[in-house]
């Protein structure tokens, strides 16, 4: 009996001394990669969207969001947030389609484009993509694109024609400070801001059927946008 217990507790020795070997090595692990990451956060403090274009998935993920990076970073929210960027592409006299997402967006969009060119064949049914007539200022189409080159990537014939009556964009958000008492109230502290010198569509939907919309979206989407939108795609999209 006496052999048995010497056995048992050399046995657990042994667990112990394999456990504390275990947890020596993940303590290195841990020392090495916060060193790692104080050398990224380090290289990169500034620049978030090099660590995107520079880094392989997903620890340049990590190391973006950990920068300050703008999650998902398809999205430049500053275009609607800073005043400045703003306004130097929203003009008097545009239109914001600020429809609540899955709320039928770009129904609304090609409604507010047909709308002003009821006698312009080509510029009514010609365009690619509906982008191309009605942007979305917040989208980037590379990394770290700003609002000036997101615009300018598309054909301003398109969506800066002198011929139409209004130029129109995409928000995706109601905007704040409305004077319309409940839409003030449902929409504090969102990006868009309200401007009496803009028009606004505002698009709402029951949130059952937007909810259900929205999981049928993403359950057919790209499995390259669903990456893009979980930050875990390539360093180019």
């Amino acid at each position: 009996a006496a052999g048995s217990g010497g056995a048992s507790r050399a046995a657990v020795l042994r667990r112990v001394a394999a456990a504390m070997g275990y947890l020596g090595a993940l303590a290195k692990l841990a020392a090495a990669a916060v060193a790692l990451a104080a050398v990224v956060l380090a290289r990169y403090r500034g620049d978030p969207d090099a660590v995107l274009r520079e880094l392989p998935v997903p620890f340049g993920a990590f190391a973006y969001v950990a920068l300050g990076g703008e999650f998902p970073p398809i999205f430049n929210s500053a275009a609607l947030r800073n005043e400045t960027q703003f306004r130097m592409w929203a003009h008097p006299g545009d239109v914001m389609v600020a429809a609540c997402p899955k709320c039928g967006t770009t129904w609304m969009m090609n409604i507010v484009h047909q709308l002003r060119v009821p006698d312009n064949r080509t510029l009514a049914e010609e365009f690619v993509g509906q982008y191309d007539v009605v942007p979305w200022p917040l989208l980037r189409y590379e990394i770290g694109d700003t609002v000036a080159e997101t615009l300018g990537a598309l054909d301003a014939e398109w969506w800066d024609n002198e011929r139409y009556p209004y130029r129109a964009f995409k928000t995706q958000s109601v905007p704040d400070d409305s004077p319309v008492d409940h839409l003030r109230q449902a929409s504090s502290g969102n990006e868009l801001k309200y401007r009496p010198d803009l028009k606004y569509i505002v698009v709402v939907r029951n949130p059952f059927e937007q909810f259900e919309s929205a999981l049928h979206f993403f359950a057919s989407a790209n499995p390259e946008l669903v990456r893009k939108f979980n930050l875990v795609s390539p360093p180019s999209w």
